[in-house]
């Protein structure tokens, strides 16, 4: 019996030793052997990322765009619907692809999209999206035949060409404006990639900068820098930050399927656009030419363009490289010129840079006897 009390004893002491341990944890081995909970794993992407293979503007006879992939390298904002289930993503466009020849595909995306082989889908969407700053996100919404497409946060001058989708189709298929349907291929070797037709939500304006060329004989006009400001009775225009809202009718239309655009100010201000900047090297600034135009493009809220002002910094030089005037300013306004323009249309602005008669009286070795003067 005491040989049994013992061992019952023993047993009794291991069993509380053994159980204290679980209580606090320990080991007889150290902590080396504690096993910790696994960080939880994202879930798996299923199906396969979703490309843009090509991307179409619309450019009409106003607004001919001499870039023939204008929006290579942008990131395009999409939206891809699945019956009813919605998946949301930024795509960066890398340029038109041949199909047909095979290559390995390229492709990035900061959220990429997937579909799922054999698949049907609809995608809408704009760019670029890095355009849309406000703090509420893009959405959309889709009752019968109308899309409604809200993009926040747009400033109401701005340097890129802000587009709306009007219509998608698989790669190599025709892109109808107002079709917007994707078909995931079951087999492909070529990646799963979306042809897209874009667009303009804005207005736009080029400008043409040159020299005139009796001025060129003498100085050298290097331009440095051009901003847009907003200007309404000489004070900065409030409110230019806009929300836009796109309406569009789904089905095959000869046209554009959007059939409104509102472009609500929010309460955001807006005080200047730079458009162009060349402040490097030395001797900073792009020389203007007499038989090359420098082209500088802006897009803006139509309903701002009878309060733009562009403003230009250039520097002068003399034909021996000495800076002669520096950080010289000009202010363009341009709401007569713009008066007729509408979103989608561009108007084209040569700018033409020659003396005026101070100046010329202001020059002291001004040794060229200059035929005429004024401004164009």
């Amino acid at each position: 019996m005491k040989a049994y009390k013992y061992i019952y004893t023993g047993l009794l002491t291991a069993l509380l030793i053994g159980w204290g341990c679980l209580l606090t944890g320990c080991t007889d081995q150290g902590d080396t052997d504690v096993v910790k909970p696994e960080e939880p794993q994202p879930e798996e992407p299923v199906g396969e990322p979703l490309r843009v293979a090509s991307l179409t503007r619309g450019d009409g006879d106003t607004n001919v765009s001499a870039d023939p992939d204008p929006m290579k390298g942008e990131y395009v904002y999409l939206f891809l619907m699945d019956q009813g289930q919605q998946s949301i993503g930024s795509v960066l466009y890398n340029g038109k692809d041949d199909t047909s020849t095979g290559t390995d595909i390229v492709w990035a995306s900061n959220k990429p999209l997937y579909v799922k082989p054999g698949n049907d889908y609809e995608v809408f969407g704009f760019m670029p999206a890095t355009e849309a700053t406000g703090t509420t996100a893009p959405t959309i919404s889709i009752s019968g035949s109308t899309v409604t497409m809200t993009i926040n946060g747009l400033d109401a001058v701005a340097k890129k060409d802000v587009c709306v989708v009007i219509g998608a189709n698989t790669v190599g298929q025709t892109i109808t404006p107002g079709l917007f349907d994707y078909h995931a291929p079951e087999n492909t070797e070529i990646g799963y990639g979306v042809d897209l037709l874009a667009d303009h939500l804005y207005a736009s304006a080029k400008f043409q900068f040159k020299v005139h060329a009796d001025y060129d004989k003498i100085r050298t006009i290097k331009l440095k820098n051009v901003v847009m400001k907003l200007i309404t009775d000489n004070e900065p225009t409030p409110k230019a930050k806009v929300n836009a809202t796109v309406k569009m009718t789904k089905g095959a239309t000869t046209g554009s399927p959007i059939t409104s655009v509102e472009l609500a100010q929010t309460g955001d201000s807006f005080v200047e656009q730079e458009i162009f900047t060349d402040n490097t090297g030395e001797k900073p600034g792009y020389a203007l030419k007499v038989d090359e135009t420098k082209d500088i493009s802006v897009f803006f809220d139509p309903a701002y363009k009878g309060n733009l002002v562009m403003v230009s910094t250039y520097d002068v030089y003399d034909k021996h490289g000495n800076l002669t005037r520096p950080n010289c300013t000009a202010e363009n306004a341009l709401g007569s010129i713009l008066g007729s323009v509408v979103r989608g249309a561009q108007k084209v602005i040569p700018l033409t840079v020659q003396p005026t008669y101070l100046y010329v009286l202001s020059e002291p070795d001004w040794d060229y006897d200059y035929p005429s003067v004024g401004t164009e």
